[in-house]
């Protein structure tokens, strides 16, 4: 049974039933393989769960077994042509046994957010930072089932819709949501399973009008305004929403927890 749906960077935790975690690498490794079983009774105290978690600037996910300590699978979205994946917020559905098998959501971050950490990186220098393929704002859905993960659809390519942070379950499963604050978009979507595509419910879009357009940012912050909601809809022609990659960002960064302040200051690019 699913014990939870939604994390960040902390990850998401399954509840299951018995461990069975001795893959290839596990049986080869030997040593490692050995230390994760002679600690098991102590990491059996974490309780009964798989511990499903995001790699961030690694660029994928992994989930783990804390009832042997052992990794049962993972995912790197380079694999998959994305030149600059951080892998960023997931969420997974629910799973009768999810040691045999679930399926869960993952965001990419957008942007050039790999460059906010102070990395000494030539990543923009080499070509890395394609505006559709290498700025995040992907939708991945991945399965893993039991042996190994698989993605299994760029909901972002399939809908036109890109966005990278925060990714919710709906309470019945029946689909998600996803929101970017780099945007101010949110879009709700159904659940697919498997190869089905995934189709757009609904989305919109937040726009701030403050009072003092004309002004110092920091006043157009502070002294009021109207916040406008426009409903997305998708072109007739093509049948997508064109949000993808950078398409609709209105800054190049986050705004970083605790960091709100660099946005009205103007020490945010984009």
């Amino acid at each position: 049974m699913l014990r939870a749906a939604t994390a960040g960077i902390i990850g998401t935790i399954l509840g299951g039933r018995s461990a069975n975690a001795t893959g290839l690498f596990s049986r080869l490794m030997g040593d490692s393989a050995s230390a994760a079983e002679t600690n098991a009774p102590r990491l059996a105290t974490l309780g009964d769960y798989v511990w499903l978690t995001p790699t961030k600037l690694g660029g994928g996910a992994q989930v783990q077994d804390l009832a042997t300590g052992k990794t049962m699978a993972w995912i790197e979205y380079w694999n998959y042509g994305d030149s600059c994946p951080i892998a960023h917020h997931l969420a997974a559905f629910p799973s009768a046994d999810p040691r045999k098998g679930f399926e869960f959501v993952n965001s990419t971050q957008g942007g050039q957010n790999v460059l906010i950490y102070g990395i000494p990186t030539q990543i923009r220098e080499h070509g890395m930072l394609d505006p559709l393929w290498g700025q995040g704002n992907q939708i991945y859905r991945v399965g893993f089932d039991g042996q190994q993960m698989n993605l299994l659809e760029n909901v972002a390519e399939t809908t036109g819709i890109g966005l990278g942070v925060h990714t919710v379950i709906f309470p019945d499963a029946s689909g998600f949501t996803v929101a970017d604050g780099q945007k101010d978009v949110v879009a709700f979507f159904n659940r697919a399973t498997g190869n089905q595509k995934t189709t757009v419910i609904d989305a919109f879009r937040f726009d701030w009008r403050g009072n003092e357009p004309d002004g110092v940012l920091e006043d157009n912050w502070f002294k009021g305004g109207t916040v406008r909601v426009s409903r997305l809809l998708k072109a007739s022609d093509t049948g997508l929403y064109d949000y993808r990659g950078v398409k609709g960002n209105k800054l190049d960064w986050e705004m970083v927890p605790m960091g709100e302040y660099l946005a009205y200051t103007g020490q945010l690019p984009g």
